[in-house]
This record gives C-alpha cells, structure tokens and sequence, in this order.
C-alpha cells in the first residue's frame, strides 16, 4: 500500500512539474497581443534559396559559389541549368533588363529572352522663327551694265526695301553622350547554376 501511495506521489511531482514548466514557457511566449517582433533574431536567408536559373544583381565583382556571371558563357557542366536557359547563359554586361511583355500589350511580339536593339520613339522638336529688317538696293553701276533706278518723279535715288517674315523648322540641339540612358548604378547579374 505504501509502495502504491509513493509511486503516485511521484506521478503527481512529475505532472506538477510539466505544468509549472508549461506555464512558464507560456508566459514568456507571449500570445497575439503581446509578442514583440523586435525581440525575435531575424538573419537573412542564405543564397541557397535562389531557384537555378534565378538571376540576380550581384554588388561585388567576384562570384559566389554556385553561380555563374552572366556574361554568355557556356552551360556545359551544369546539366539542370542548361535545361532551362540552354547552351549559354544570357549576356547581361551593359545591358538594362526589361520585363516581357506576355501578353500586356506594351512590348509586343517579344520572345522571353530575346534581345532587343536601342530606339528612340519617334518626335521632333519645333522652333518658330521671326526674321525682319529692310535691304537698300541702290542706283547707279549694276553688274553686267549700267542701271538706274527711279522713283515715281523719275528723280534717281536709292530705293529702302522693307522685308519681314515667319516660318517654322525642325530643331534637335545635340546631345553630351553616346547613348540614351536613365541615371544607374552598375552591378554584376549572375545566375544561379547548382
């Protein structure tokens, strides 16, 4: 009887530890109302979680394992990543990325991972121009033999000829660069390879 008694005293430390040990970890845990998200670590996830094929800008010129600079070299080795992009992957030195289109409207009858040349959209830049003034054309020696002029007295003068006038034309002042180009920052593309 005493052996029963002992064996259930002992259940109950035990099941009253649990408890206590429940309590108190729930407490610190908190509940919806009060968790801090301050408190909780965060670290970044490691590069691993990158799908092959995965492009990414790269902010050092030296490339990290797993990866390859996109520079047009060739997939041999890398069997999952050339069943993905092919033989090659994209050369992305120099160039700007533009989203594909798929179906929007905006960029139409684009391929995903076709190049596309430099273009301006076509515009013109317009100037009005205003001239006036006057010319004399004089009497006197002309080329070729001699002329004179006269007025309505038949009196020999120099005739003042007053002209003005206004038209329009094309204008485009020349630019400082070689290229079109927004404000960028440059940066390593590389892909994600194994």
């Amino acid at each position: 009887m005493r052996f029963t008694h002992n064996i259930k005293s002992k259940y109950l430390f035990l099941f009253l530890l649990l408890l206590i040990s429940f309590v108190h970890s729930s407490a610190i845990a908190g509940d919806a109302t009060s968790f801090d998200p301050t408190s909780v670590a965060v670290e970044p996830k490691a590069i691993s979680g990158v799908p092959i094929g995965g492009v990414i800008p790269w902010t050092s010129g030296t490339v990290p394992d797993g990866f390859l600079e996109c520079n047009g070299q060739s997939t041999s080795g890398y069997a999952d990543l050339a069943a993905i992009v092919g033989g090659t992957v994209p050369d992305l030195r120099g160039e700007f990325i533009r989203g594909w289109d798929h179906g929007k409207g905006v960029d139409r009858g684009r391929s995903i991972k076709s190049s596309q040349n430099d273009a301006m959209e076509s515009h013109a830049h317009t100037t009005t121009i205003t001239i006036s003034g006057s010319v004399t054309i004089p009497y006197g020696q002309g080329e070729g033999g001699s002329f004179t002029l006269h007025d309505q007295t038949q009196n020999a003068r120099n005739f003042n000829v007053p002209f003005s006038g206004t038209g329009s034309g094309v204008s485009t002042p020349a630019g400082s660069g070689t290229e079109n180009r927004p404000r960028n920052v440059s940066m390593m593309y590389i892909i994600k390879a194994e």
